[in-house]
């Protein structure tokens, strides 16, 4: 589908940036505005911005004025850095509606925030006894912009999944979380070591999952190969990382769940091979391409199709 963006203001240049720019062409003066089409999916979900002579900061590129759909990241992220970035929100006349991530009059379970060893966690309980749990990459990201507690609660109350807890962990600063997520093992050990313990819930692990997006995601498909006899199974979301690749040796006990989005350039390529090089192994593999980038609104809906596929009896159909 066709989709034309415009600007209108004072520049010797304007870029595209975000998940849809390798998607138009640079934008093209047409007299007193900028002007360019982009060819993407009717079922886009995707963050935009316009750049104005080649600025790299991405704090500083602009909304655009003329659409009103706005997408902000907090402050408190990693990769924000301490300010609030807001952009442009491109959806498609075919984009679903969010409906995992958002609250519902259903029994809520109960998110609490603390903190371990100098590092901030949070656990979420259900409403009933857990039978399930998940480790979650990124918590400061998946208490906000893809909230666990709000899927897990939709899920939970539409009989989808097991009663199933939540430990998630904060990634800290951006220097921290680039190492501690790339197959880092003192990381795996405080983690198996420290943090599930203190989340005080017990699953077996057939239902005791890893889960996160981007390097999350490789870290997610690493532990799980490193501790099959604590984890069954690996939400891996935007995670297969070129020149990262992570050796699953075949035979484990572990089920997988990959998404990638359709804008995602070379991470679609690699997330394929991973996908493909998991099936040739003899592994379960559920596996979905979203029409969007590498965006948390994507990964806060999908990773209610990961907990369903990892969370249901072995065997069972999908």
């Amino acid at each position: 589908m066709r989709f034309e963006l415009r600007y209108r203001g004072e520049a010797e240049s304007v870029r595209v940036r975000g998940s849809v720019e390798a998607a138009g062409e640079p934008l093209r003066r047409d007299g007193g505005e900028w002007v360019t089409a982009l060819e993407l999916p009717a079922d886009v979900r995707a963050v935009y911005w316009f750049a104005l002579d080649g600025e790299e900061d991405w704090a500083r590129w602009l909304p655009d004025p003329a659409n009103p759909r706005r997408y902000a990241y907090p402050p408190s992220l990693w990769f924000t850095n301490g300010r609030e970035v807001v952009g442009s929100l491109l959806e498609g006349p075919e984009a679903p509606p969010y409906r995992w991530t958002v609250p519902r009059d259903v029994p809520h379970g109960e998110l609490t925030a603390g903190e371990l060893d100098g590092r901030r966690v949070w656990r979420y309980l259900p409403p009933a006894a857990p039978e399930a749990l998940a480790l979650v990459f990124d918590g400061s990201a998946y208490t906000t912009l893809a909230p666990v507690q709000t899927v897990l609660d939709n899920l939970l109350a539409e009989g989808l999944v097991p009663p199933t807890a939540a430990v998630l962990v904060d990634s800290g600063t951006h220097e921290r979380r680039f190492a501690e997520l790339d197959r880092h093992a003192g990381f795996l050990s405080w983690c198996c070591d420290r943090l599930l313990p203190w989340a005080e819930v017990e699953a077996p692990p057939e239902r005791t999952l890893v889960a996160g997006s981007s390097m999350g995601g490789l870290a997610a498909s690493w532990f799980a190969a490193e501790r099959p006899d604590l984890f069954g199974g690996a939400i891996v979301q935007s995670g297969g990382f070129p020149g990262r690749p992570v050796q699953v040796p075949a035979g484990l006990p572990v089920r997988f769940y990959l998404d990638v989005g359709l804008l995602e350039d070379t991470l679609l390529g690699s997330t394929r091979e991973l996908r493909d090089d998991l099936l040739g192994k003899g592994y379960e593999v559920a596996y979905r391409e979203f029409p969007g980038g590498h965006d948390f609104f994507w990964w806060g809906e999908t990773i209610a199709d990961g907990l369903r596929a990892l969370l249901r009896p072995t065997g069972e159909p999908r």
